[in-house]
């Protein structure tokens, strides 16, 4: 059974967190940790995490403070991985497994030794947000349009879009195999 992270990248999360980190608790899959990368919190979301990573040794937190975004965090936490396969997910996410079979059909996936990444594997909804339903939008539209440009660096697997480590491909995906980073 493969190992599986998944990295959030918070900042001043205390309003959503839990949502997201219960979501995660409930994954139906053995082998996984969720790091998350605390980067210049000034409210209450290391204590949240704190409490989580006490309820269950999936969670682990690093307090960074380095404040230069999104992607410096998840640098970062790509290095604390274990897992062989990453999943960013944004602390504002709830990602939607469905059931067991799904998710270990999608990591199966990775049996195959040429798939490198998966993009848009499973719906991300915004529950927590006013504008979830504005967003949700915004992203049919996004998901749309990057699929259509994803297909050009893409390989068609089992009716499904595969980025091949052999693709080289220029963009991160959501989900892809730790040594495509290291």
């Amino acid at each position: 059974m493969k190992k599986i992270s998944f990295l959030i990248a918070a900042h001043n999360e205390e309003k959503i967190i839990s949502k997201t980190l219960d979501n995660l608790l409930a994954i139906p899959y053995k082998n996984y940790e969720v790091l998350v990368g605390l980067d210049g919190c000034t409210d209450n979301t290391l204590e949240i995490v704190k409490e989580y990573s006490k309820k269950s040794k999936k969670f682990k937190y690093f307090v960074l403070n380095l404040r230069n975004g999104k992607t410096e965090v998840i640098n970062f936490l790509i290095t604390k991985t274990k897992g062989e396969i990453i999943i960013i997910n944004d602390a504002d996410w709830i990602f939607n497994v469905g059931d067991k079979n799904n998710f270990e059909e999608l990591i199966k996936l990775f049996d195959n030794k040429e798939i490198g990444g998966v993009a848009e594997s499973f719906p991300i909804t915004y529950p927590l947000h006013k504008h979830s339903k504005l967003l949700e939008a915004g992203m049919t539209i996004q998901n749309k349009l990057w699929m259509e440009y994803i297909k050009s660096f893409a390989t068609k697997f089992d009716d499904k879009w595969i980025v091949l480590d052999k693709n080289k491909f220029p963009l991160l995906v959501n989900i892809f195999r730790k040594k495509l980073f290291v």
